[in-house]
């Protein structure tokens, strides 16, 4: 499995709306590519602007012939256009062990 992590700064006061975006148009959309297994935001407890999105893919070629196809973009661009003074860093990651169905999976 491959995740993909994207660490977010958002403009202060408005996590509620980024939540609402991120739940009814980002995961919506991301959802029906190719691969894709599941994500989840998170939102810092002790930073009110700091957030992350996981993404989880089958494959890390899942996600590369999503990023060709522009697919990938499109859904950080439509955040960007939402949410303006939204930042971000994407980082992908090889889940190398893992918990599925009460056990450790290496």
């Amino acid at each position: 499995m491959y995740a993909q992590v994207t660490n977010l700064s958002v403009p202060i006061g408005k996590m509620d709306e980024f939540r609402e975006i991120v739940q009814s148009q980002y995961f919506r959309n991301v959802q029906y590519r190719d691969g894709f297994v599941m994500a989840n935001l998170l939102e810092a407890i002790d930073d009110p602007q700091a957030a992350q999105i996981i993404t989880y893919w089958d494959s890390q070629h899942a996600i590369e012939d999503a990023r060709r196809t522009g697919s990938l973009q499109e859904t950080v661009q439509m955040l960007a256009s939402h949410m303006p003074g939204v930042r971000l860093l994407r980082q992908g990651y090889l889940v190398t062990v893992n918990t599925e169905d009460n056990k450790v999976t290496v």
